[in-house]
């Protein structure tokens, strides 16, 4: 595997690039309001790198994007303001993400991001960077994966999920996203967890009568999916991460299995409502 777009998003983080780079937004959730650049029609502006947009937690924020600074700078907050007329609306983060999700790869939101100079080119820092999912044609579902692993997700039909409220986005992995090669196999598996791990935090779910991140492990090896299975951070305190293996055993973070009746989509669906109800998991937003 080549470096994915999300490392190389992962690596724009002004965090890592700066020690003790403090952010200017104390938490973000999909409720949130940012302010984004946009066209005549107010449609969101897209980067010159095709793959991201930027949103700014307050509108000052939106003037350090455009004139190229030095490390020097930023790290001094030396920062000289363009003058340039920036047209920005307001949108609520999760509505921003998802009336964004329509392309054919999983893309990202950058937050508060400087135009940085590098080298001789430029590149966009930012304070942190957002998931949008994909929303799928064929499915109507959204996920962060290649739509080629979401087939099994037919069997959920879209009115289901709206006459019950679930708000869900999935993640799919089949065995052929990854390498035969057992070398491989297995740098290829931990990066997916990385990955896994990286999308969990930063994609808002809408809170429904159940607002779950569904990872779908059809890997047919006990062991490749029980090492996905972890207590994964969440963006939105209201939202949790779930498994269901091959076996079509559903469990949570800490292992433990969702009991439920597969006779019709409202007995898979309730036992879920009712586990996430219940549920004490703490939650953690990004700071």
């Amino acid at each position: 595997m080549g470096i994915q777009a999300w490392e190389i998003e992962k690596d724009l983080i002004l965090s890592t690039r700066i020690k003790n780079y403090s952010n200017n937004f104390k938490s973000l959730g999909y409720y949130d309001l940012v302010y984004v650049e946009v066209d005549e029609n107010d449609k969101p502006i897209i980067n010159s790198d095709n793959r991201t947009f930027s949103a700014f937690t307050s509108k000052e924020l939106a003037l350090r994007s455009k004139s190229p600074l030095e490390l020097e700078d930023i790290i001094s907050n030396n920062i000289e303001l363009t003058a340039k007329p920036i047209n920005l609306k307001s949108f609520m983060i999760g509505d921003l993400t998802f009336s964004l999700s329509n392309d054919k790869e999983v893309r990202f939101i950058k937050i508060n991001p400087i135009c940085f100079k590098e080298s001789d080119s430029t590149v966009l820092l930012h304070e942190e960077v957002l998931i949008i999912p994909i929303k799928d044609k064929l499915t109507s579902k959204y996920i962060l994966t290649s739509r080629d692993e979401s087939i099994a997700l037919l069997a959920i039909k879209p009115n289901d999920e709206k006459r019950m409220g679930m708000e869900l986005v999935f993640y799919c992995l089949t065995p052929k996203s990854f390498p035969e090669d057992l070398e491989e196999k297995e740098k290829s598996l931990n990066k997916r967890i990385e990955e896994l791990s990286f999308y969990s935090s930063r994609v808002p779910i809408k809170k429904g009568s159940s607002s779950i991140l569904c990872v779908i492990l059809n890997l047919e090896n006990s062991m490749e999916e029980t090492a996905f299975i972890r207590n994964y951070k969440t963006m939105d305190k209201h939202s949790d991460v779930i498994f269901v293996t091959s076996d079509l055993k559903i469990k949570t973070g800490d292992l433990e299995t969702i009991p439920y009746d597969g006779e019709s989509i409202d007995t898979v669906f309730m036992p879920i409502i009712n586990w996430q109800n219940k549920s004490i998991t703490t939650h953690s937003h990004i700071n």
